[in-house]
């Protein structure tokens, strides 16, 4: 499949989503919850023929959501307190991949390699 058609697609699924958390908070963060991005990658790899990929992918998917918790946490509560969105961001981006390399180092132990 040509790269442009997997952009358009992908792309419309972030435009739609961002659109409709314009006219629905709630209903903008249920289909933000959904994970877009591993399904649509799922699906272009099943299309592409790199099924056998599939599994590699979605066996530490679960362990690099963890650290990305805080973003979803930390950052309706720093802007409701006032703190700029890009700072926050910043911040929080900084704070998920230090959380990341933590559990890294933890999950070696249980002999769980991420990367």
């Amino acid at each position: 499949m040509p790269w442009w058609i997997k952009l358009l697609l992908t792309g419309a699924i972030v435009t739609g989503a961002t659109e409709l958390a314009k006219t629905s908070g709630r209903l903008g963060a249920f289909v933000m919850v959904l994970p877009w991005m591993t399904l649509t990658t799922i699906v272009w790899l099943r299309v592409e023929g790199y099924q056998d990929k599939i599994p590699d992918l979605l066996r530490p998917t679960l362990w690099y959501i963890i650290p990305s918790l805080p973003i979803f946490i930390g950052l309706p509560w720093l802007m409701d307190k006032g703190y700029n969105l890009w700072i926050s961001l910043g911040f929080l981006a900084f704070l998920g991949t230090l959380l990341f390399v933590v559990e890294v180092w933890i999950l070696k132990f249980f002999g769980v390699e991420l990367l």
